[in-house]
């Protein structure tokens, strides 16, 4: 299994996404974060999986939520995630600050 490496910014989009669930039902931002968990697994399972979305980035899609996980794979199979976006973000354009 590939090692995973969260950025900051990917950490903090979750992070985000999960107060915003939890500001809407009780219990729905620890489950969107449990399957963004399970994304990150499948992921690290197999990183050629999911397709090139953007640039150099594959996008494996999070199950239930419309969200993507923006990740690379790097050498000695190391996978960096560099953001957990909603479908209707602008993902290029937040894509191309970071």
């Amino acid at each position: 299994m590939a090692e995973i490496v969260l950025l900051n910014k990917a950490a903090e989009d979750i992070q985000k996404s999960r107060d915003w669930y939890d500001g809407k039902e009780e219990n729905l931002g620890r489950l969107f974060v449990e399957k963004v968990h399970e994304c990150i697994i499948r992921i690290a399972e197999n990183p050629k999986a999911y397709p090139q979305k953007y640039r150099f980035l594959r996008a494996g899609l999070v199950a239930t939520f419309p969200y993507s996980l923006f990740y690379s794979i790097e050498e000695n199979d190391v996978i960096r995630v560099y953001a957990c976006l909603h479908h209707k973000q602008n993902t290029d354009r937040i894509l191309d600050v970071r």
